[in-house]
């Protein structure tokens, strides 16, 4: 008596067959995968976007608490804070704490620099040149005062030391 085989296996008939059998599947990861990279290096390696800048943004996701306490009295202050990232970090490292000082009522300047490239000097003076562009003859009001504060990490806090001194 013959021997019986088992079935051969058949081939998927579609494309969902493909992927839920596992067969294109990986094919389909590589490409997301190296789309991604491509997405992400470009603006990277042109020098448009620091490496760490879609990591800030994540790790300063989130929700913070209001504090009714610590917001700005109506007072027709203008109160500015102005926060510098450190080394290899962006703006994104400093993202959680800008959004709760504008919860609070205070205005905020919180730019990237490119903190890998040029030397530290180079940077208090485009902090200098982002400030004198905000604030023409010290103030935005004609008639209100002004108060600065400013907010350091790392690098940045030597950044604001120069630009200060």
């Amino acid at each position: 008596m013959p021997r019986s085989r088992a079935p051969k296996s058949q081939e998927p008939t579609s494309q969902e067959d493909a992927v839920s059998t596992g067969r294109g599947g990986r094919r389909r990861l590589w490409k997301w995968g190296l789309l991604f990279v491509a997405l992400y290096l470009a603006p990277v390696l042109s020098g448009c976007m620091n490496i760490s800048t879609p990591v800030d943004y994540l790790m300063n996701s989130g929700v913070f608490g209001h504090d009714p306490d610590l917001a700005v009295a109506d007072d027709g202050v203008r109160r500015v804070v102005v926060l510098r990232h450190g080394l290899y970090r962006s703006a994104g490292s400093m993202w959680k704490l800008e959004r709760a000082l504008e919860d609070h009522g205070y205005e905020t300047v919180n730019s990237s620099y490119p903190s890998t490239s040029g030397f530290i000097e180079d940077h208090a003076d485009m902090l200098a040149e982002e400030l004198r562009e905000l604030l023409p003859n010290g103030t935005a009001t004609d008639t209100g005062e002004l108060e600065l504060y400013f907010v350091g990490h790392s690098m940045g806090g030597v950044q604001l030391h120069l630009y200060l001194s």
